[in-house]
């Protein structure tokens, strides 16, 4: 850095309070979980700042289940460990700071540790969006070298979306966002059995170019990305596809898989929805006599159900086999996903 620049920014850090930061240190993180109303399609405020995915799906129906695909990369069931990396143990061992406003929902227990590692001192326990986003401007990292993760959420359910909207517009617009990567998203409980399950999904900052862009996407989706931002190591069993423009997925998957508890799964393309319920165990191979599954088309002029129902399954079916594998040949971390996706041909 030439002397006249670091001038410069010693007398920005010096008014907004932040050390100084290293230009090669990796960026600040911050994912904001915001309620599905907001669309997939960004409120206009936010329009000019964010890239967004127009077919992000919820792919689950209980905030829980959400919120562990958010932090994990991974779908309920998925085989392994019995204590899955979470993005904010992954970052951690990478100097970054974790700081947060988890939002409340129940865990059993055997799964708490899906929120630990959170340093919630900073945020008010009963502020808005809004409140938790103005405190992100007292966190800095421990170290120029190093960087912070947070999670902010509103702790309550009467707050003013227009005013959550404009101080999120602020924060993607203000003087540290060239430093940060910002991922918004939505855990909110839905059903994605309906015809329409699109959910908020936007990214902001690095490579994210403002705009639409086209391919299914989902909360698995974030581990990969953010990692990846961060400068980590993906952990082998994320299953998700990173979502930079500069990845290899170019439209993207064509298809995303949807879970509820009680053993309901589907598979959904932009034409075809298909999903079983009261499955109890790994699928077989080939969809049984005696199971008649749902399909319903999503939109007019697609082909016929019948032509459809047994190229669906085989890509449910071996969806859930490489969820289930045990050995890390077989696990379905992010390349073998890709890879499964588009030997099924639902990859362009």
């Amino acid at each position: 850095m030439s002397r006249s620049l670091a001038v410069v920014a010693a007398v920005l850090c010096a008014c907004s309070g932040a050390p100084p930061r290293d230009p090669d240190a990796p960026p600040d993180l911050l994912v904001v979980v915001v309620p599905s109303t907001w669309g997939a399609a960004p409120p206009e405020v936010l329009a000019p700042h964010v890239l967004h995915f127009p077919q992000a799906q919820s792919v689950h129906t209980t905030p829980e289940s959400s919120w562990r695909a958010l932090v994990t990369g991974q779908w309920p069931g998925t085989a392994g460990s019995a204590r899955p990396n979470t993005m904010q143990s992954v970052l951690g061992l990478y100097g970054y700071r974790t700081v947060g406003r988890v939002p409340a929902f129940d865990l059993h227990p055997s799964v708490q540790f899906l929120t630990d590692g959170f340093d919630a001192a900073t945020f008010s326990a009963d502020g808005c969006l809004a409140d938790h986003l103005s405190a992100l401007a007292r966190i800095h990292p421990e170290g120029t070298d190093r960087a912070v993760f947070a999670v902010v959420a509103s702790s309550r359910g009467d707050c003013d979306p227009a005013r959550e909207q404009a101080a999120l517009a602020g924060v993607l617009s203000g003087p540290h966002s060239a430093h940060r990567i910002t991922a918004v998203v939505s855990i909110d409980a839905s059903d994605w059995r309906e015809p329409d399950a699109s959910a908020p999904l936007y990214f902001a900052g690095g490579g994210f170019v403002p705009g639409a862009r086209q391919g299914f996407a989902s909360l698995v989706d974030l581990v990969p990305t953010l990692l990846t931002e961060g400068r980590a190591v993906v952990p082998s069993d994320a299953s998700g596809t990173p979502l930079q423009p500069s990845s290899e997925r170019a439209m993207g998957p064509q298809v995303v898989f949807q879970q509820a508890p009680g053993g309901t799964v589907g598979i959904r393309t932009p034409d075809h929805l298909l999903f079983l319920t009261g499955i109890d165990g790994p699928l077989p191979a080939q969809l049984p006599e005696a199971t008649t599954p749902v399909v319903q088309p999503l939109r007019d002029g697609v082909a016929p159900v019948a032509e459809v129902v047994a190229p669906l399954y085989q890509a449910l079916a071996q969806w859930d086999r490489q969820r289930r594998a045990t050995s890390a040949a077989d696990r379905m971390g992010s390349d073998a996903f890709r890879d499964m996706l588009r030997d099924q041909g639902y990859w362009h």
